[in-house]
């Protein structure tokens, strides 16, 4: 399973992917609200990972769970890092 399917399978959606970044979104009951959604950012030049949770009230730090781990752990593997 590939890290994209790891992350579908997790309600993750492919937000961006270019030479720089892949992000993948989370949007909380499948409704596409750019003001509340979960976020795991990854920076293939600079090799750095960003998880937040973005709502009305700015950005906060978001937990992340074992499953979700995995998905990344699979990503840097396929980014070769």
């Amino acid at each position: 399973m590939t890290a994209k399917e790891m992350f579908e399978k997790l309600n993750y959606i492919l937000y961006e992917e270019n030479d720089i970044n892949i992000s993948y979104r989370k949007y909380p009951d499948t409704k596409i609200d750019d003001l509340t959604y979960q976020e795991i950012f990854f920076n293939k030049q600079s090799q750095f990972i960003v998880i937040v949770e973005y709502n009305s009230e700015g950005m906060e730090e978001k937990f992340t769970t074992l499953k979700e781990l995995q998905a990344i752990n699979k990503q840097v593997e396929e980014l070769g890092w």
